[in-house]
């Protein structure tokens, strides 16, 4: 995704990363990725040849005079060192051209505070990127998180417009546009056995007060401002729901629970399960890289 963002004009002259970030990618492939970016120096071939180690080498090519790195602690030698559970100081907003999470966030417990630090280093014209759990993260660190936090979170309320998000399953090489659930006008959910891993891209359009208005989960809104639908979270029921609801007002109870556990459940479980996967187009559409 960062190659893409700098193949498509990007700024990473000023770039932090919160903590500080390993490479743990194939020098191989990597080089096949950087091809996007045209032709490079024999500096920069040679920096993409070390296999593992921090990633300044890597943020170097992308443009990047002098990468910065935060944490809380020093053991890695982070170049800023910080609590994001705590506010940053004034010199810090605005100061960079790309921040990047590569997985710090969900680390961090107070992460209304910790987002909206690495929201006010973004300059105005510049670019967040987060890289943070979506799905099956369960123990890795406080928090995992979806898409309707990420799409109300990064929203021109706050200053800010996700030109992508994507969601890709670990272990594999496919990737899916994500959907915002405001424009479906209702929830976007997934159900899967692999962990999934979101990844965003948002540009910082103005200097506004973020979270000057508390950001609220879109079908409450819309339920507030008399949608009843999306509040539900579902559409409209299908002609089989129809006909189940009808069915089990008239039956008696024991034949409900025999015909929910017999009939109904077999019947709905292959249709719940694709439109709680990435195989629902309409929450998430695959796209190359």
């Amino acid at each position: 995704m960062l190659i893409s963002a700098k193949a498509a004009g990007a700024d990473f002259t000023s770039v932090v990363t919160l903590g500080r970030q390993w490479m743990f990618v194939d020098p191989a492939l990597l080089k096949v990725y950087c091809q996007r970016l045209g032709k490079l120096s024999p500096e920069q071939q040679e920096n993409l040849e070390a296999k593992n180690g921090f990633g300044e080498n890597f943020l170097h090519i992308l443009g990047s005079k002098d990468p910065q790195s935060m944490d809380a602690s020093d053991y890695e030698q982070a170049t800023i060192v910080h609590d994001l559970n705590q506010p940053i100081p004034q010199e810090l907003q605005q100061k960079f051209d790309a921040v990047i999470d590569g997985g710090t966030l969900e680390h961090v417990f107070n992460f209304p505070v910790a987002v909206r630090n690495a929201m006010e280093m973004t300059k105005v014209g510049g670019r967040l990127f987060l890289f943070t759990p979506g799905n099956n993260f369960m123990g890795h660190g406080f928090y995992q998180f979806s898409p309707e936090l990420l799409y109300r979170v990064l929203s021109p309320a706050n200053g800010f417009q996700v030109e992508r998000m994507l969601a890709k399953e670990m272990g594999s090489t496919k990737f899916f546009e994500v959907a915002d659930p405001d424009s479906l006008k209702h929830r976007v959910a997934l159900v899967n056995h692999k962990p999934v891993v979101l990844m965003v891209q948002a540009k910082r359009l103005a200097a506004v007060p973020i979270f000057a208005r508390t950001p609220q989960q879109s079908d409450y809104v819309e339920s507030w401002h008399g949608n009843t639908e999306a509040s539900a979270g579902k559409p409209p029921p299908k002609l089989l729901e129809g006909v189940r609801r009808t069915v089990m007002t008239i039956v008696p109870a024991r034949t409900r629970l025999f015909l929910r556990r017999i009939m109904w459940e077999p019947l709905r479980a292959p249709i719940r399960h694709r439109k709680l996967s990435l195989h629902n187009r309409k929450h998430f559409h695959s796209t190359p890289m």
